[in-house]
């Protein structure tokens, strides 16, 4: 089988990208050849882990998808910034001028390469999709359909292509049942597996929490470095540590917090994952928001449970409440640290909530994972005839 991956630019990390590489590498592995088409440059030249079988393919590497907003023209003109505001429209003319030349390069390649399937991780990118093949589309959206309902031309595009793509593909039930309800009935829900299986599983004896990802303002690592830092404090509970590991800049509330708390440590981005995740006894969460929180179910496949604010429409089906983990309303914080404070001194607590994680990260391996996408080729295969 022939596999292609449809995306907007070809080197900037992020969720869908690293879903994308895990799933081409299982692909791969089963003896499928697989596809990395990319529109544009995101201009940040992020060397990214692509598997290294995978044949990858650049639409137009000397333009950057950068999209010229006409919101923020509207902004410059009432501002007074008229000619500010009248080279913002120029450039979204020519920006979108230029990308529907891409479009048509991208059909034309499309057709060359002759996917069985393409899945496509950004939906503007279904544009670029010759109709010959749209039936053999699936529409992988990465985040929730709060993101749908708050732009307002994505709703329509979606139903624009409900009835003429493979599938809608979202990333929980809750999602998918939003989005059938929205009118977006050619929609289903697999979700994304964890990037590796171990064998080994935390003691949760460590007394370390842990928060892994990146330091972008939804994952709000202020409000949670102020949690941790009240709760050790408020509880007399100074025993324990929060590991930082991720990519991004720590702010200045953060940074003034570490120099008066010495139980708090950066230990910037990782290679290996598997062993934060091991070394640590809770993941920490506070994300405003999350299309689908991987670093949970990954904390999971290793023995750890987590604590978050409720991120979401998948925040049920990733935490369950009570049982791996505990979900709190969002911006409680004070039931946030309590909820901290009980499982960092009850050790009984936190071994019963580690076990029930480790068993329950099965249901998000990549062997069950790969089985439900064949199961969804061979559902568009019998719609297609």
């Amino acid at each position: 089988m022939k596999l292609l991956f449809l995306q907007n630019v070809y080197d900037a990390m992020g969720g869908s990208f690293m879903v994308n590489c895990s799933l081409a590498r299982k692909f791969l592995h089963e003896g499928h050849e697989v596809f990395f088409v990319s529109l544009r440059s995101s201009g940040r030249s992020d060397l990214l882990p692509y598997p290294n079988t995978a044949k990858k393919l650049v639409i137009n590497a000397d333009e950057i998808w950068d999209t010229p907003l006409l919101s923020d023209a509207l902004k410059m003109f009432k501002g007074g910034h008229l000619l500010r505001g009248m080279r913002q429209v120029k450039d979204r003319r020519h920006f979108d001028l230029s990308l529907k030349l891409d479009f048509e390069k991208c059909k034309l390649e499309i057709g060359k390469i002759d996917p069985d399937f393409i899945i496509c991780s950004h939906y503007e990118c279904l544009e670029a999709v010759p109709t010959a093949y749209l039936k053999k589309t699936i529409n992988h959206y990465h985040t929730t359909f709060n993101q749908v309902e708050a732009h307002r031309t994505q709703l329509p595009f979606f139903k624009k292509y409900n009835d003429r793509v493979g599938r809608l593909l979202w990333l929980s039930d809750a999602t998918c049942k939003r989005a059938k309800a929205a009118g977006l009935s050619n929609s289903s829900y697999i979700y994304n597996p964890i990037n590796f299986e171990s064998l080994e599983e935390s003691s949760c004896m460590s007394n370390h929490a842990l928060f892994i990802g990146r330091f972008s303002s939804e994952k709000r690592v202020d409000l949670l470095v102020k949690l941790f830092d009240e709760t050790i404090r408020e509880y007399k509970i100074n025993y324990w540590e929060l590991d930082l590991v991720g990519m991004g800049e720590l702010s200045d509330e953060v940074k003034e917090i570490m120099q008066r708390n010495p139980h708090i440590h950066y230990l910037g981005p990782t290679a290996d994952p598997k062993s934060a995740y091991l070394n640590s006894s809770l993941l920490l969460l506070a994300s405003e928001y999350e299309g689908f929180a991987l670093v949970v179910l990954e904390a999971n496949e290793c023995g750890v449970p987590c604590l978050a604010f409720d991120f979401g429409e998948a925040a049920k089906e990733e935490i369950i409440h009570g049982e791996t983990g505990y979900l709190i309303v969002q911006n409680d914080v004070e039931a946030y640290k309590k909820a901290m404070a009980q499982i960092m001194i009850d050790e009984a607590l936190r071994l019963k909530l580690g076990s029930a994680s480790k068993e329950f990260a099965k249901q998000f391996h990549m062997s069950a994972i790969y089985q439900q996408w064949l199961e969804l080729f061979d559902e568009l295969k019998e719609n297609n005839g």
